[in-house]
């Protein structure tokens, strides 16, 4: 039984590792691991009351997927896909699954830690495809398994910034935002002089690669996510510093 439980608390972990440079890999893992919850737990699954609002949206996105697919609406439009509308609803109700199923993986303080540590790790290639595309001008799009995991690297011009990886600037900015609370976390409470030094490194490129994405919602996530970890006098002095360099 603990080996069966190591083994998901692994899987979970590669899965997050994957999970910002290559989603088909991570969902089987992450799955996995929740299946192994699912049925350890499953008696538990009702007891959470959090999990009442998650069965209630998903019973009216099925229903709405229901109505859409056999009523009126799906005759107003010669192009009208009936399979698109289920395969949204059906890549919205695992996620209910999943925030259920990985909570014991990030249970304890150490999972948490663990957790922080290796989806950083995940995101140093993202951050390599960054340096590469705007320092080196290497674009892609570089395709690989079976065309289901693409690095975009798309070309930087007045109308695009950095995009990394992904497709869009928004996108590689959204998940920077996502990554900092875990860079500053790391950074202020590493002891070890060699595991601070990296975790600093990569929050400044983070931060600077973040501002090369010319994305206004990234930037004001940005802003806004260091006045809820720091406070409103650090929130200042950053901003001034960043007003300083820039």
């Amino acid at each position: 039984e603990g080996k069966v439980v190591y083994l998901g608390q692994i899987s979970f972990f590669i899965g997050v590792f994957f999970i910002g440079t290559a989603l088909p890999i991570t969902v089987p893992f992450l799955l996995f691991s929740s299946l192994i919850t699912f049925f350890k737990r499953n008696k538990l699954f009702f007891k959470d009351k959090w999990n009442y609002p998650f069965l209630i949206c998903a019973f009216l996105m099925i229903i709405s997927a229901l109505y859409n697919s056999i009523g009126e609406n799906s005759y107003e439009y010669e192009s009208f896909d009936t399979f698109s509308i289920w395969l949204d609803t059906l890549n919205w109700i695992p996620l209910f699954f999943l925030y259920w199923g990985l909570q014991p993986y990030i249970a304890s303080k150490k999972q948490k830690i663990l957790f922080a540590k290796i989806i950083i790790a995940g995101s140093i290639p993202i951050l390599i495809s960054c340096f590469l595309q705007f320092w080196f001008g290497i674009y892609g799009p570089f395709k690989t398994f079976f065309d289901l995991i693409i690095w975009f690297q798309k070309p930087i011009n007045d109308s695009s910034g950095v995009t990394g990886i992904f497709s869009n600037p928004n996108y590689l900015g959204s998940w920077l935002v996502l990554i900092l609370p875990f860079t500053f976390y790391l950074t202020a409470k590493q002891k070890k002089y060699t595991q601070k030094s990296l975790s600093f490194l990569i929050l400044v490129v983070s931060i600077y690669f973040l501002s090369q994405t010319d994305s206004r919602n990234a930037i004001l996530s940005f802003f806004s996510s260091i006045f809820i970890i720091l406070g409103f006098k650090k929130f200042l002095l950053i901003t001034f510093a960043i007003l300083l360099l820039s």
